[in-house]
């Protein structure tokens, strides 16, 4: 990057290092190797393996007091998957999506691809944009 106050936004290429929780501890390759070895090594569910929205569930349950079961639980491998899950979900074709400006690019395709009319909308601190509620 020229500018040394720039922060790199480009997908999945942070300009900074991998975070120490990343899934680099010793338990954490340990788990991976016995499941690879068990025969894991297809994809789950586009919503999450049944066990962990099960465990979840309970979860809400016993710590949050909500009503939940595993129905009520969507669980992804990222954030893209979720963001095109709620803008289907709350809004309708033709509907128009405000993104932030500067944009992650994925937020843009995602919109594109639940066709919806995005807008980008000024996110800078100093323009304090807020949408209105027509």
């Amino acid at each position: 990057m020229e500018d040394p106050a720039a922060i790199a936004l480009e997908v999945g290429e942070p300009d900074v290092p991998t975070a120490p929780h990343v899934p680099t501890a010793p338990h954490v390759i340990d788990a991976a190797t016995r499941d690879v070895r068990a025969g894991h090594t297809s994809c789950t569910s586009s919503i999450g393996a049944l066990d962990l929205r099960t465990a979840l569930a309970a979860k809400v349950e016993a710590a949050n007091g909500l009503e939940a079961t595993s129905d009520d639980i969507i669980v992804t491998h990222g954030a893209m998957s979720v963001l095109a899950m709620a803008m289907n979900a709350l809004t309708g074709p033709g509907d128009e999506i405000l993104l932030p400006d500067p944009e992650l690019p994925n937020w843009r395709m995602g919109g594109r691809g639940c066709r919806r009319r995005r807008t980008p909308r000024p996110a800078a601190p100093r323009e304090r944009v807020l949408p209105d509620a027509r």
